[in-house]
């Protein structure tokens, strides 16, 4: 599912309407007028989101967003096994997120990393280090 968040034309989005998009996208306008019309930004992400002029018919399953939010989860999960500051906790899973978000990934690539944090966390609770591999 995708929905479009667009910012007023003063002043664009606010932080803690930021925080809310996996995805953020900028439109480049001209210095000496940089808004532009809500209409006419819909427009041209609708141009773009719907794929008129790429090359690309991939048939790939992206990652379901259920997927995401357990990636997203799983990593806040590794954030608090590493004792990584809770400070900074918040932000880095804000930019985890959005990376995410970015890299477009596909429901295989989501449940790789998956497993990976999995097998991290693994290890980190059974102590146990070295190369054998099962």
């Amino acid at each position: 599912m995708v929905a479009l968040l667009l910012g007023r034309e003063d002043c664009g989005l606010n932080s803690d309407e930021i925080s809310l998009c996996d995805m953020i996208v900028s439109i480049p306008t001209s210095e000496e007028y940089p808004v532009m019309n809500l209409s006419h930004s819909a427009a041209i992400l609708f141009y773009e989101l719907s794929g008129i002029g790429s090359n690309s018919s991939s048939s790939v399953q992206m990652a379901r967003k259920e997927t995401l939010n357990l990636l997203q989860e799983r990593a806040g999960d590794l954030l608090a096994d590493i004792a990584y500051p809770e400070h900074k906790e918040d932000y880095t899973l804000l930019m985890l997120r959005r990376i995410f978000g970015r890299a477009e990934l596909t429901e295989r690539e989501a449940r790789a990393l998956l497993g990976i944090i999995k097998r991290i966390r693994w290890r980190i609770s059974h102590g146990q280090k070295g190369s054998d591999r099962d």
